[in-house]
């Protein structure tokens, strides 16, 4: 038996129940102590801090091995060496942009002590892999420290702007470039953020709460952590297999974001010799296409090779992605830097002590094109438009490709982040971001398009969505905010232009009484049903579900459907020529009712679901609520099985001590037989969080296991 493993067990088989949560943390240099608590979340204790990172590690790979190493072996663009043809074009898209040889460059350059917690944190992954070798799949990868780095520089970098740009103006992009812009690449839309000032919470103290939306599989999976290691201790989650944290908090800052809208990269046509394809024209004279060639090892077929050309444009490495007779097409990103300071900044935000500190960390001006939502213990409030956007010179279209044949239309540098939009500590107390404009995120908004460069604004003045009108309608009567009154407009399953819609019916049916009057009494039960909805999708709602058929019948007349939904999203009835089509469409959804469950009769969470592993809970929320639920297709038993939307809420309350809340789509474990595979499914469908367990004592009397290791 290996020697973690028989720590393990002697400490849990020896110590009496009840005991375990009384002993204290006694960290040991050369150690490391994991503490599960009730749901299964690791907080990982360790005297310095590459040994909480080796905890962390270990841990992680406890949880999530495979798709981890799924994760790294990605990185290593060596995905189709184990999934076959169908992966050379993700393991291409990798290679096109040198993700890992840029990571090991950067490796080099990072802080000594940053250098040892990644180099510990791959160490941890490895121990758990040497401890419990039937775990690992024959295909993992050799473990590096810069594999984090490198599978973290491809999930966020986004060159599909570019390359659009390119195919508009008429580039003959080869398809697999277009079909590589997959959802790894491409930021989902729906997140919500909000920050409440001391001023207006029951503690008064300053307020965070987080709520990331995506994906709950894939790139989308989340990981909940805790560590006090060195002087670092900071509880949250992060994407698998990277050791940050993305939406979380220390002892004195609390952070989130949300994706925005954003233009950061561009497509350049180019003059390329007619007698030497290797050379094209800049600023009149001939400059050279650099080359490099790459194989991919494919599983049962040949090996694919393939040769990339190159420029340096902007500064940055710039990718030639098409050719037409003496015209090429290149694509320029600014975070293509031949180093990434990304994970230093990110590093030093862990360990930043105040709101001045963490603003010094941005300026660094690494993080991804994002709204940056920030709480301090002091009582600031913070937000940030973050990006590298670059300074474009006038004069060009850069919509579509621009003139690359000289340096009038090159970058005339990057905005510093002093540049960007960005408020501390706004008046009314509460700012909110629900991926909106800056000018809607709270009434009275004073970041308005005029004040800014609209490369930096970028967005549409006042665009706005419902979550984000919903979060300003609720925050701005929440005056005394507790984290019950968060968990409420977290979970809100208000539906977007239910109400209108439902008043529309009413109108409808009162003004063809004579009709409604001849239908069946289960008919005429079903319009009242309809006609009294509140507007939520609540897991219990009986009228939620008839709702939904009901727009579902809508749907199938697109163009009367089309009209009805334009007047509503103007705040306006639809015309009395739809009454009919409304009406009709009553019909329509019980037989669809029917068809699908034999009844009319069902609860909105008797058909929408959450759980796995043979277990299930009802659920409520769906796309155009708070939570923007998403659901699969209909399966054998016409249940449909969430995947997407509200999956990471996150509460942080300054008081003393801190409050913190968390809730994590599923469960902490990845594995099928562990009780924390789905056990936070419950939380889903109650609409509860669970505590973080950030103080300690509060952490010992939750604890449900306990390994110490010693370091290797």
């Amino acid at each position: 038996m290996r020697p973690s493993s028989y720590l393990r067990l002697l400490i849990t088989a020896l110590i009496p129940s009840g005991v375990l949560a009384q002993r204290p943390i006694d960290t040991q240099p050369g150690t490391v102590t994991i503490v599960r608590d009730d749901w299964g979340v690791p907080h990982v204790f360790a005297e310095r801090e590459q040994d909480g990172f080796y905890g962390y590690g270990y841990a992680l790979a406890e949880d999530r091995l495979e798709n981890v190493l799924r994760r790294y072996l990605a990185a290593e663009s060596r995905l189709a060496s184990v999934y076959g043809v169908d992966s050379v074009e993700k393991d291409f898209w990798r290679l096109r942009f040198m993700h890992l040889e840029v990571a090991r460059r950067s490796f080099a350059q990072m802080p000594p002590q940053l250098r040892r917690n990644y180099t510990s944190f791959v160490a941890g992954i490895g121990r758990y892999i040497k401890d419990h070798p039937q775990g690992a799949p024959a295909w993992a990868p050799a473990l590096d420290a810069t594999l984090p780095i490198a599978w973290n520089r491809g999930w966020l970098f986004d060159w599909s702007e570019a390359i659009d740009k390119c195919v508009k103006s008429g580039a003959p992009v080869a398809p697999e470039l277009t079909t590589a812009i997959t959802d790894d690449t491409r930021p989902l839309p729906a997140s919500n953020a909000w920050a409440v000032a001391p001023g207006r919470s029951a503690d008064n103290a300053a307020i965070l709460v987080g709520d990331s939306h995506s994906s709950f599989t894939g790139n989308g999976e989340m990981y909940e952590v805790g560590i006090e290691a060195g002087a670092l201790k900071v509880s949250g989650t992060s994407g698998l297999g990277l050791p940050w944290i993305i939406v979380g908090h220390n002892r004195n800052l609390a952070w989130t974001t949300t994706n925005r809208s954003y233009d950061v990269s561009d497509c350049y046509e180019i003059e390329v010799d007619s007698s030497n394809p290797r050379r094209y024209r800049y600023n009149g004279q001939w400059r050279a296409i650099t080359a490099r060639t790459f194989t991919v090892p494919v599983k049962n077929s040949q090996p694919v090779t393939r040769t990339f050309e190159y420029i340096t444009h902007n500064g940055v490495l710039s990718p030639l992605i098409a050719r037409k007779g003496n015209k090429a097409w290149v694509i320029s990103n600014p975070y293509a830097t031949e180093i990434t300071r990304f994970d230093e900044q990110m590093y030093k935000e862990l360990l930043a002590t105040n709101l001045d500190q963490l603003i010094a960390a941005e300026r660094m001006n690494e993080r991804w094109p994002t709204n940056l939502m920030v709480a301090e213990s002091h009582g600031n409030t913070y937000y940030l438009r973050a990006g590298r956007i670059p300074k474009r010179p006038p004069g060009f279209e850069w919509s579509g490709a621009v003139q690359g044949t000289s340096a009038a239309s090159e970058w005339k540098g990057i905005f510093s982040v002093d540049e960007l939009v960005q408020i501390r500590n706004p008046a009314t107390g509460y700012m909110q971001n629900n991926n909106v404009s800056p000018d809607v995120m709270f009434e009275g908004s004073p970041l308005t398009s005029d004040k800014y460069p609209a490369d930096v604004f970028s967005d549409r003045p006042r665009n706005n969505n419902f979550r984000g009108q919903r979060a300003v309608d609720l925050l701005s009567r929440t005056f005394n905010a507790s984290a019950q009154d968060m968990q409420r407009i977290l979970f809100d399953e208000k539906w977007e232009q239910a109400d209108l819609l439902t008043e529309a019916l009413r109108r409808a049916l009162n003004r063809q009484s004579s009709t409604v009057a001849a239908q069946s009494p289960e008919w005429r039960a079903f319009a009242q049903r309809l006609t009294s909805f509140d507007g939520f999708a609540h897991k219990e709602s009986v009228a939620a579900l008839g709702y939904l058929y009901w727009r579902r019948a809508l749907s199938e007349n697109q163009a009367a459907n089309r009209a009805i939904v334009s007047a509503a999203f103007r705040d306006s009835l639809p015309a009395e020529q739809f009454d009919s089509v409304m009406v009709s469409a009553l019909t329509r959804a019980m037989a669809l009712l029917r068809m699908d469950f034999k009844s009319t009769d069902l609860a909105f969470g008797d058909v929408f679901r959450t759980g796995r592993g043979g277990k299930s809970w009802p659920l409520g929320g769906f796309v155009g609520t708070m939570r923007a639920m998403q659901y699969t297709p209909p399966d054998s038993t016409g249940k449909q099985w969430v995947y997407s939307g509200q999956r990471q809420p996150t509460i942080v309350i300054f008081s003393n001590p801190i409050q913190s809340f968390t809730q994590l789509n599923f469960g902490e474990s990845g594995r099928e037989g562990s009780p924390h595979y789905s056990d936070q499914s419950q939380l889903m469908s109650e609409k509860r969080m669970k505590s973080t367990y950030f103080d300690r004592a509060d952490l010992l009397r939750h604890e449900e296991s306990r390994i110490v290791l010693r370091i290797e």
